[in-house]
């Protein structure tokens, strides 16, 4: 399912939640710290397991598991994507829209986008600005439980700060590259 109809109202109604999770995603430089922080945040407002960010690298035709928080997930993986996985998932996320599944139906209808081991149900939004999509935000509810329209809702309100996260974790590793070259 995809949630393209997001209310005004259920953004409103997060709006503390939400300026907390951007001054986390702007105050950590590294990913695995505005995630981790993030996934805090959101413990008690989603049935929350864990919380994944995956890097998509082009270039290199993957997408790999960057920062994890929470119980459940697969830890630093790789996924390499086939041509038509690359462009398929590059076109998903150039709509921006958040989709609902399980991980075994999402990893079928967009493969790469989940990590193998990873179980339950989940909502994942593509991360990215201007120059296209960079990664992907994954939010995986806890065993037995179910994200709702309005979980959705919040994931899709999640994706800019995110973004903006793993922007500034990739220029933070590049400048590191560039000093450790020097």
């Amino acid at each position: 399912a995809t949630f393209a109809n997001v209310t005004w109202s259920d953004f409103v109604a997060l709006a503390p939640l939400l300026l907390e999770i951007w001054r986390e995603c702007c105050r950590h430089i590294e990913i695995e710290e505005a995630t981790a922080r993030g996934a805090e945040l959101l413990a008690g407002r989603l049935p929350l397991a864990g919380m994944l960010v995956r890097r998509l690298d082009a270039g290199r035709s993957a997408v790999e598991t960057c920062a994890v928080a929470g119980a459940q997930g697969p830890g630093a993986s790789l996924s390499p994507l086939s041509a038509p996985a690359l462009e398929s998932l590059v076109a998903w996320a150039r709509e921006g829209q958040v989709v609902k599944g399980g991980a075994r139906e999402l990893a079928v209808r967009l493969p790469g986008l989940v990590p193998e081991g990873l179980d339950g149900e989940v909502l994942a939004g593509p991360l990215g600005g201007e120059s296209g999509p960079t990664g992907f935000l994954l939010l995986v509810a806890a065993p037995s439980a179910h994200f709702d329209r309005k979980d959705a809702a919040l994931a899709q309100a999640l994706l800019e700060p995110f973004s903006t996260a793993l922007d500034n974790d990739r220029r933070v590793r590049a400048m590191a590259k560039r000093e450790a070259a020097a």
